[in-house]
């Protein structure tokens, strides 16, 4: 332990060690400013505002109407475009040197009166409260797939991982599945095109992007307003020498 960790995790007690409220065969630490998204919120909320600001279109991107020298689509021009598409993009003929996985995951929402109602839990999994005796609890991994049906392989996995906190029975109330964007080094893909200077990504954030989108999100139009530099992790350039 560090001082210079003193805000995000607290010095390891007695009563840490000995936490009794779940199992607790190695110890545990705690943490601060602990925080989560409601996702399902967050974008309804976002859209909403976007679109009374009028500045969110709904429509398939058409490709052959879209002149990436002029930057023009139909009859539109624009100073820059950036494409966000997730793993859309590898059917985006501009970036088709680029390769974003598909890593699927699955989550539980569980109801059970045996786990604290006012702590997130981590050990294997994650155990998040919703109050009254619900928890979400996940999550899977699968690689190379856009499949986001619900398996009970999935299901299991998240169970015994759930053991390693509690033995006691828990009922599933729901069961959901979903695809992460996630590259071959774990980093996300930021920068220019290669050949058309004014056309941009903005992708990869994997299964931690919405803890990384608001840094990410200021630096990425930092850099295509005002040309500043970005981290050395996530610049495309690192990709080019397989084109």
């Amino acid at each position: 332990y560090s001082d210079e960790y003193n805000s995000y995790m607290h010095p390891v007690n007695d009563s840490d060690l000995n936490y009794h409220r779940t199992k607790n065969d190695f110890g545990s630490a705690r943490l601060k400013q602990a925080f989560y998204i409601e996702t399902a919120k967050f974008v309804e909320s976002t859209t909403a505002y976007l679109q009374g600001e009028h500045h969110l279109q709904y429509e398939t991107f058409d490709f052959s109407a879209f002149d990436p020298q002029s930057r023009t689509y139909k009859t539109e021009q624009f100073l820059s475009v950036t494409f966000c598409e997730g793993v859309g993009v590898n059917q985006n003929p501009l970036f088709d040197f680029i390769s974003v996985n598909a890593t699927k995951g699955e989550i539980l929402t569980i109801d059970t009166d045996s786990l604290p109602q006012d702590e997130l839990l981590n050990r294997k999994c994650f155990v998040l409260p919703l109050g009254n005796n619900k928890f979400k609890v996940g999550s899977t991994y699968v690689w190379h797939t856009n499949n986001v049906q619900i398996t009970e392989e999935g299901r299991q996995q998240i169970l015994q991982n759930l053991s390693y906190i509690t033995d006691q029975n828990v009922g599933v109330v729901q069961q959901v599945a979903g695809v992460r964007p996630t590259t071959f080094d774990r980093r996300p893909i930021m920068g220019s095109h290669p050949s058309y200077g004014q056309i941009f990504i903005f992708n990869g954030l994997g299964s931690k992007g919405y803890m990384l989108s608001p840094l990410l999100g200021k630096e990425m139009v930092d850099h295509i307003l005002d040309q500043k530099d970005l981290h050395a992790e996530v610049k495309i350039e690192r990709l080019l020498k397989s084109i």
